[in-house]
């Protein structure tokens, strides 16, 4: 839009409300979807995922977005919470509500961080119901754990993970040369 001079026909603010309803419309036909039918035949198998689930849900909210997110926390880690538990659609519902103007710009980095999330988030749809059906779920498991410790291992040989420890030392070793 910029490069064609184009965004100075576009309100910010118009085009804010019209994907906030949208993603109104999106929650709400999402939750009518839902077959009553097929909940009860499964009642105890979906009580037990609730229950890991919004453990899980709370676990990254309160413990890891605080961590990781800084002084936005709040704002992304409503948004993760949104995501975790539903679908981007409800992540975007929750974060229109706690930022309603966007100044966190939380969805510009979710949109960047993605890009490479994308193929994985593909291949696990892909493949995991296949594997599980084939009983192969302890494969899965492997691989996916395998994976997860190889990107961690690559990005700290990058220098991309920051040691707590060291980081906090030298910025109090910072704080005093500057005193």
């Amino acid at each position: 839009m910029k490069k064609t001079n184009s965004d100075q026909y576009i309100n910010a603010d118009v085009m804010n409300r019209i994907s906030g309803s949208a993603t109104d419309f999106l929650v709400a036909f999402g939750i009518a979807s839902i077959s009553l039918s097929a909940v009860a035949s499964y009642i105890v198998p979906f009580a037990l995922l609730l229950l890991f689930g919004l453990l899980f849900a709370w676990f990254v909210f309160r413990v890891l977005s605080g961590k990781f997110f800084g002084p936005i926390w709040f704002e992304r880690g409503i948004f993760t919470w949104g995501w975790i538990t539903g679908t981007t659609a409800m992540g975007i519902a929750l974060l229109r509500i706690a930022d309603p103007e966007s100044k966190s710009k939380t969805l510009d980095d979710y949109a960047l961080a993605y890009i490479p999330i994308a193929p994985v988030e593909i291949l696990l749809i892909t493949f995991a119901p296949l594997m599980i059906a084939t009983s192969q779920h302890w494969l899965f498991v492997l691989i996916t754990i395998g994976a997860s410790i190889a990107i961690y291992l690559f990005a700290m040989l990058r220098g991309w993970v920051k040691n707590e420890k060291k980081s906090s030392s030298q910025s109090r070793s910072i704080e005093a040369n500057s005193k």
